[in-house]
């Protein structure tokens, strides 16, 4: 019976026969802790580029610091696990103590719900398989989030954050005492490069502040004052809640500044100003109520209307004059006056003015008819008798009417005129009657001759 002898070379057992030995000469030279393999083909053994040093084992790494350590110089070079299947490629990285999860990586196959040709670390822990990271193998874009089964599988964008936690998201935090920073950088031509800011108590723009930077233009176009929420644009002293150091410009349809109380329950508040421009019409500046506004639940449009011509208009937005009211006006204290009655306008202490044109209806409403061969003239015996029991003339209203009434000026002028002409028509008749005296009195005295 032949013998056998074991022979283990760098921790291969090698089971070799007397008569294998004898075929087959086995010579060469190694390392400590280099394992051990044939330089030529079927007799000489040197050093491979796997090293053991009892505890750690490493490829082309003589001093391995880890269980097992790579080290490598070429381009593109490292540890390959290659999938010929329709799974995925995994590389697994587990921890047993309590609390430790289990992690893959992976590059998904086919047969992968995450779909083949992308990129994924999942919790592979029991009750977890939530995918916290993911790349998009046709796009590159990124998730970072809660897993597949959720949109984090389809990022959107380069990078995509997802998450179903209060408060979550993405933090840059600094421990000294300059400015966190998120920086957007653009290396087009024109393009400006921006960063959002929190600043601390080094940074120029002081501490506790949030600030987004024209890196390009060296200069703070938004700024939020950590101390009050003030906001500025283009200053970084806000002394309102809105403070914009330059002009505003509010373009598109309907576009509105809206004005209300905070405990108003409107969105719209309770005045709004838009620019208008209805058709056919010139277009202005619209002051309106919203419909539901708190104070008044109807649309109030074109309270008041200025419009590119400079004409204003109050309840209409068609002035056709430097000021059209479509209502009435009170000039004057509305506690003593609260309101003109029928008439469109009131003023309270009178009108200065150096001329006043008073239009009538129709000729007929003039006094003329006076003087038609038709017209009964009282006889001065009944005015007289009117006058002694109303203390007026007739037709003329009396003091205490023209106190609770006021007067109407047209009419006030016809009635004056028609007195007027009525005592024109008396003073000829009273002179037709001295004529016919005077006649009376010279014949009389011919006749005494």
């Amino acid at each position: 019976m032949k013998k056998k002898l074991f022979l283990q070379i760098a921790a291969v057992p090698l089971l070799l026969s007397s008569a294998d030995l004898a075929a087959q000469a086995v010579n060469g030279s190694g390392t400590l802790n280099k394992v051990s393999k044939f330089t030529v083909t079927g007799s000489v053994i040197g050093d491979s580029q796997i090293s053991d040093n009892g505890t750690n084992v490493g490829i082309n790494n003589t001093a391995p610091g880890n269980k097992l350590a790579v080290n490598t110089a070429a381009t593109n070079d490292g540890i390959q696990v290659k999938q010929t299947g329709t799974s995925a490629a995994i590389l697994s990285l587990y921890s047993s103590n309590t609390g430790g999860h289990n992690w893959n990586m992976f590059s998904a196959g086919s047969a992968n719900a995450q779909g083949a040709g992308n990129f994924t670390i999942y919790d592979a822990t029991s009750g977890f398989l939530k995918d916290r990271f993911f790349i998009q193998g046709s796009t590159g874009n990124t998730g970072v989030g809660i897993g597949y089964n959720n949109t984090i599988t389809s990022p959107s964008t380069k990078l995509h954050v997802a998450t179903a936690t209060a408060d979550d998201g993405i933090r840059v935090s600094q421990t000294s005492t300059k400015a966190s920073v998120v920086g957007l950088y653009n290396t087009t031509a024109s393009a400006h490069n921006w960063e959002m800011q929190s600043t601390g108590n080094t940074s120029t723009q002081g501490s506790g502040n949030f600030i987004i930077t024209d890196k390009t233009a060296a200069a703070d176009r938004f700024f939020i004052k950590g101390s009050n929420g003030f906001i500025g644009m283009n200053t970084i002293n806000p002394l309102q809640h809105l403070h914009v150091g330059g002009n505003i410009l509010l373009d598109g349809t309907a576009s509105s500044v809206f004005f209300g109380e905070a405990a108003g329950g409107y969105s719209a508040g309770e005045y709004g100003i838009e620019y208008d421009k209805p058709a056919g019409l010139a277009g202005g500046l619209n002051f309106w109520k919203p419909f539901g506004a708190p104070s008044n639940g109807t649309l109030m449009n074109y309270v008041l209307y200025l419009n590119d011509q400079g004409k204003v208009g109050i309840n209409t937005n068609n002035p056709t004059v430097q000021l059209t009211v479509n209502g009435k006006t009170l000039i004057g204290d509305p506690s003593v006056v609260t309101t003109p009655g029928t008439y469109n306008l009131y003023v309270q202490n009178g009108i200065l003015t150096d001329r006043v044109r008073v239009s009538v209806v129709n000729s007929a409403t003039w006094a003329d008819y006076v003087f038609a061969d038709n017209y009964k003239l009282r006889p001065l015996q009944e005015v007289e008798t009117f006058i002694s029991a109303n203390k007026h003339l007739p037709e003329v209203p009396s003091a205490c009417e023209v106190e609770e009434n006021g007067i109407d000026m047209a009419e006030m002028d016809a009635t004056l005129l028609k007195k007027i002409e009525e005592l024109t028509l008396y003073i000829i008749e009273q002179n037709k009657k001295m004529d016919a005296q005077e006649r009376r009195i010279s014949q009389l005295e011919r006749e005494k001759k």
